[in-house]
């Protein structure tokens, strides 16, 4: 089966894809402005015969289907094959504290690539996506990789196309020994509280009605992010970042060799 592809713009996000995966780069576009950061690139993508053009402003926007925010660089690259659940978890040592971000019907590109750089950051082993319509086309766009700032091609980002692949992924998570984490703003748990389980699955809903009453159901705890109480919630991403900033404190901070 032919691999999907994929525009990946921005300075960070060109650059570790180049870094990781060059035999999946198809075609590379740079301006004048960006060639002589991507020269030593260039240059191994002549020798493996793959085509690069150097573009003016406004070609390099046709290039990049009218995208503003471009820096300057485009690569068109197959994407990379997703792992399974159930293949991640298996991968895991007995017991290691461990942590998964499980997003559902979060649509917004820009909210899905500032969830994965955040997860990278704090060392989550994949984000999950419950990837039907538009947040399928979210997960796979180029503007989710150029906010990640290359995070997507450090991290899994698991797409589940159906409702067999979220059972499945649920089912996995159990028999591995995650607990599965929900937020509220009515949560009478506070993030600040009793410690997280070391396996830890967030649930995070979409950005205008948060989770489903289904997914809500799955939840073994449910917490309340601690603020002002001047507005009633945070950014799906601002909420990530905060619940694995807190996870990374209590789970892998302390573990940190003293210097």
């Amino acid at each position: 089966m032919k691999k999907a592809e994929r525009k990946t713009t921005g300075l960070a996000a060109a650059v570790k894809l180049l870094e990781t995966r060059m035999d999946d780069v198809i075609r590379v576009y740079v301006t004048e402005a960006t060639l002589p950061r991507f020269r030593p690139f260039l240059r191994d993508l002549a020798q493996a015969r793959k085509a690069y053009h150097v573009v003016s402003e406004e070609d390099m926007r046709k290039v990049c289907d009218g995208a503003m925010h471009h820096e300057g660089v485009c690569v068109l690259a197959r994407t990379s094959a997703s792992p399974t659940v159930t293949e991640l978890v298996a991968a895991l040592s007995k017991d290691e504290p461990a942590v998964f971000l499980y997003l559902e019907n979060v649509a917004n590109p820009h909210n899905v690539g500032a969830i994965v750089r955040v997860a990278v950051h704090f060392g989550a082993c994949a984000v999950c996506v419950d990837a039907a319509g538009e947040t399928l086309a979210a997960v796979t766009s180029g503007a989710m990789a150029r906010t990640a700032e290359g995070g997507a091609e450090v991290i899994p980002i698991v797409p589940l196309e159906s409702i067999a692949d979220s059972l499945a992924a649920f089912a996995a998570f159990r028999n591995a020994g995650f607990s599965f984490v929900a937020t509220s703003s009515h949560a009478s748990r506070s993030l600040f509280g009793p410690a997280l389980p070391a396996r830890t699955v967030l649930l995070l809903g979409s950005e205008s009605d948060g989770l489903s009453p289904e997914l809500t159901k799955r939840a073994s705890i449910t917490l309340g992010i601690p603020g002002t109480g001047a507005v009633e919630s945070l950014n799906v991403a601002c909420a990530a970042s905060a619940l694995l900033t807190e996870y990374f404190r209590q789970h892998f901070w302390s573990r940190k060799p003293v210097s």
